[in-house]
């Protein structure tokens, strides 16, 4: 009887080690692209949108206006959408991770 029947501890523990190593892939991915959208929020409104916008304001209340600055606050907040690629290479990073 003995010779008939092979153990299958070997390959339940590879199954259960496959497993677990894809199921970490998985985390690590989604925590990869969580933290690109959330850096993406946080550069694209705080920086670019109300910093550009503060910067403006800031530069307007001077009695010397600044037309450099000024033009700068400006850009920055035309641009502040270009803040998503940051969101779409923390997806893409994320997602390669998870093959």
């Amino acid at each position: 009887m003995s010779g008939k029947f092979k153990p299958l501890h070997g390959k339940l523990l590879s199954i259960r080690t496959a497993k677990i190593k894809f199921a970490i892939k998985m985390a690590i991915g989604l925590a990869i692209a969580i933290i690109g959208i959330v850096a993406a929020l946080y550069v694209g409104i705080w920086v670019m949108l109300i910093g550009g916008i503060a910067e403006i304001i800031n530069t307007l209340q001077h009695s010397p206006i600044n037309g450099r600055e000024v033009a700068i606050g400006i850009c920055r907040v035309i641009f502040c959408e270009m803040a998503g690629l940051i969101a779409y290479v923390g997806i893409v990073i994320g997602s390669l991770l998870d093959r």
